[in-house]
């Protein structure tokens, strides 16, 4: 069963670019058959669902499954995204969640770069001032419409807009430590490190959110560092000392010699044996 209270906005003289708010609504959903599969057919807007209580899902085109709790907001584009949301299977209570529907391509344009820069599933505090305002906005029961200047619909679609990035950029700000203690854990295990699932398990956060914060901190995935790591350190063992190639292969965590000298070769232009080499001779001069 749906059950839903809407207001819906209607603005005069208003530009194909300018933000506009066309519905605002609250819904309670507790069935598995609410489930809604992008991109969908017809003009595009930006569907934003804020999460009060229990959970939605939201279904990724390679088959991961991710929560939208209390807490996170779901942010789609409907002539953009690839992806099906809805009620998940396993719920035990109803998803409850405020929806807001906002036309014009300016708006559209920013929300696909948050997105693109976060994650479909964006931070928001459900008591934050913002949510607080669109709930007040809802009628006591039913719909009704609501007729309202241009501008000033822009601007409540930009306050909107302006909230989910003051909240992405306030939560990273907070979380400056996970990459550091996510070098810390893999550094410190180069010959058999964990996986970024494990050490975001350890960290207390999931694989896909650690590889955003360490992205945006560091500027490249905490497995592409690793590799860097790894083979730092190996370019170190090559050139201070005679260990064999593949013993430096294994204490790097590469799983074979040959891949080992492959990836050092692609890194530093030609293989252990004449890295050595060419570091023993010019030390030699």
């Amino acid at each position: 069963m749906i059950n839903h209270r809407t207001a819906l906005f209607a603005s005069a003289g208003t530009l194909p670019a300018l933000p506009q708010i066309e519905r605002i609504s609250r819904e309670v959903v507790d069935t598995a058959a609410y489930r809604h599969r992008l991109p969908r057919p017809g003009p595009s807007y930006a569907a934003i669902q804020i999460t009060l209580g229990g959970r939605g899902a939201l279904w990724h085109p390679d088959g991961r499954i991710e929560a939208i709790p209390r807490g996170r907001a779901l942010c789609l584009l409907t002539g953009r995204s690839h992806f099906t949301y809805g009620l998940p299977d396993n719920a035990t209570e109803p998803w409850d969640f405020v929806f807001v529907q906002i036309f014009g391509s300016a708006a559209i344009s920013v929300l696909a770069e948050l997105v693109a820069r976060t994650s479909p599933v964006l931070r928001l505090d459900p008591e934050h001032p913002l949510v607080t305002d669109l709930v007040h906005r809802l009628p006591a029961r039913g719909s009704r419409v609501t007729l309202i200047p241009a501008g000033e619909n822009a601007a409540l679609a930009m306050s909107i807009i302006g909230g989910l990035v003051d909240q992405q950029r306030d939560a990273a700000a907070g979380e400056d430590h996970l990459p550091l203690a996510a070098m810390e854990l893999l550094r410190t295990r180069l010959a058999d490190p964990p996986s970024i699932a494990a050490v975001a398990a350890k960290l207390g956060v999931s694989r896909e959110h650690l590889t955003r914060a360490f992205t945006v901190s560091c500027g490249e995935s905490p497995a592409r560092w690793l590799r860097h790591q790894r083979l730092f350190e190996a370019d170190r063992l090559v050139r201070e000392g005679a260990a064999p190639i593949a013993e430096i292969a294994r204490n790097c965590g590469f799983a074979t010699a040959s891949h080992f000298i492959h990836s050092f070769r692609k890194q530093y232009g030609q293989t252990p044996i004449e890295h050595r080499r060419r570091h023993a001779s010019a030390g030699g001069r």
